[in-house]
C-alpha cells in the first residue's frame, strides 16, 4: 500500500468517551487497490485475517501495534 491516506475523525464522530472512531473501510480501499487479498496482507503484516476483516468492516479499533504493521505492509 504505497499511498498514505489520512484518516482523521469528524467531530461529530468521537463518542462520549472522549476516544474518537476512525473510518478503517479505507484500510479495504487500498488494499483492493493494490491487488491484495486479506491474505496478502496478513501474511506480509502479521495481522491475522480475521483482525483485518473486523477493521475493515469497522467492526473492531486497532491498536497502534496493528496501525505500525499495517502501515509496513
Amino acid at each position: 500500500m504505497a499511498q498514505n491516506a489520512t484518516i482523521s475523525p469528524l467531530p461529530s464522530e468521537i463518542p462520549a468517551s472522549g476516544h474518537p472512531m476512525f473510518d478503517f473501510s479505507v484500510v479495504r480501499e487500498l488494499r483492493k487497490r493494490e491487488g491484495l487479498t486479506l491474505g496478502d496482507v496478513s501474511l506480509r503484516s502479521g495481522v491475522s485475517v480475521p483482525v483485518l476483516s473486523r477493521l475493515e468492516r469497522n467492526q473492531s479499533v486497532a491498536e497502534i501495534e496493528t496501525l505500525f504493521k499495517l502501515s509496513r505492509v
